[in-house]
């Protein structure tokens, strides 16, 4: 049989039923628009994730004091090497713990990362004062956070172990506490009474935690002062640190690192059972690989009911295709008299159906493109444009070409299995029989 006739005359078959045919091209182009639409919301919902996820590094750990009686559902509620931190609990690292953890094989950078708020002012005994955080750091703390200086110059070692009064101070709360002036190096604060000389000004990095899917800090450092942490120590008159940050020097070494910290502090601090532990590890890896697996999990979800849709317009085809099979049971009894094979007769209505679907696939790649932007902005407006974090950018559908040829072979597809037992049935069918029919 010539292709090219096979061709006219599926089409012509389908134009002589142009009500049916529509009503079965709209449920394809229904159920190929919300693959796309769905897979693209999947796919943009990823992107969106992974952008903001840039500003989490993988390396980190955060080793933090917590209450060992808090229940341990609670305490490893996000999974074994991430806790989720609630209520401060009282200070339980130790100096002696910070110098060994920094000791650890393939710790790149660590700092005590301690933090209160505390009053501060220009002048000493004001009748009122500002509350601001003052944290205790060492002095990799700011390469740690890419935290930059961008006047003066950051606390040295020998500063911050001889527990000098010096400190590195926000640019926000530098314009704040001297409104008047545009430099601040060499100025004076009083935290809690004490004086403080400024060495540095700093700024926080562009994308902050503000912007991020866990808000680990709730601080701007451009509105943060900071200190040594053994000066913190003598100023919060505290013994011991609440929180240690670190990196190890790659992410291939972050298991290793939290496997050693581990071990080092329940033995440094007399514990046997570790659900008892009196710190917990955070591991950013973690955290990433958690929230990307749930990204990817949602993407998948959302094909799957895209699927579907699809799956019920290939019902509708199957079901158009059998009443076509019917209607036309004395046209094939006479082809197949006059010398139809029964692969010409399978051939032309699988042609029938698998037009149909691309009929419809070709027709819905702008109403692909309009449906996925109206579901962006439906989860976009169910979550108030927000998305992860406070400061989050839409989530925006990303339709792309592989997306739409997907769809597009998928429709192919569709129209191959569910029009393949109309066909064969009609390629079946006793010639004599099908003359004889009414």
């Amino acid at each position: 049989m010539n292709i090219g006739n096979l061709i006219y005359q599926s089409i012509h078959s389908i134009w002589g039923n142009k009500i049916r045919s529509g009503l079965t091209i709209l449920g394809i182009i229904i159920g190929v628009a919300a693959v796309i639409a769905l897979i693209g919301l999947g796919k943009g919902l990823q992107a969106d994730v992974q952008s903001r996820l840039g500003a989490l590094d993988a390396s980190a750990i955060t080793v933090r004091s917590q209450d060992p009686e808090r229940p341990q559902f609670d305490r490893q509620a996000m999974g074994r090497g991430v806790m989720m931190f609630g209520e401060q609990a009282d200070n339980a690292l130790t100096v002696d713990d910070y110098q060994a953890i920094r000791q650890i094989e393939d710790v790149a950078a660590a700092s005590p990362e301690a933090g209160k708020q505390i009053g501060v002012d220009i002048i000493k005994d004001a009748q009122t004062v500002s509350g601001y955080q003052v944290t205790g750091i060492d002095w990799q703390y700011l390469e740690l956070k890419k935290i930059t200086v961008v006047e003066g110059a950051s606390l040295t070692e020998q500063q911050i172990e001889s527990s000098e009064s010096v400190a590195l101070i926000g640019k926000g709360a530098a314009k704040e506490l001297f409104p008047d002036d545009n430099t601040f190096v060499g100025k004076t604060i009083y935290i809690d009474n004490e004086a403080f000389e400024i060495v540095g000004v700093i700024e926080g990095p562009e994308t902050d935690a503000a912007n991020m899917p866990i808000r680990i800090r709730s601080t701007d450092p451009s509105d943060s002062i900071y200190i040594g942490y053994k000066r913190w120590l003598e100023l919060a008159e505290e013994e011991k640190l609440p929180t240690i940050v670190l990196t190890a020097i790659d992410e291939k070494s972050v298991a290793a690192v939290a496997s050693a910290i581990e071990t080092l502090l329940l033995e440094a601090h007399n514990i046997d059972d570790r659900d008892k532990a009196d710190f917990g590890l955070m591991v950013n890896q973690d955290i990433l690989n958690t929230i990307t697996g749930t990204a990817s999990s949602f993407a998948v979800t959302l094909a799957w009911i895209a699927a579907i849709s699809l799956i019920v317009g290939g019902i509708g085809i199957m079901n158009i295709m059998l009443v076509t099979v019917t209607e036309r049971t004395r046209e094939i009894g006479l082809r197949r008299a006059v010398g139809a094979k029964t692969r010409h007769i399978l051939v032309q209505f699988l042609t029938e159906s698998v037009l149909l679907t691309l009929i419809g696939g070709a027709l819905n790649v702008v109403l692909a493109i309009l449906f996925g932007q109206y579901i962006g902005e439906i989860v976009n407006f169910g979550s108030g444009g927000r998305g992860f974090g406070r400061n989050a950018s839409e989530v925006k559908p990303l339709i792309d070409f592989p997306t739409i040829a997907l769809a597009a072979g998928i429709s192919v597809v569709v129209g191959i299995v569910f029009g393949l037992f109309p066909a064969i049935k009609a390629a079946r069918l006793d010639p004599v029989e099908a003359l004889r029919y009414e």
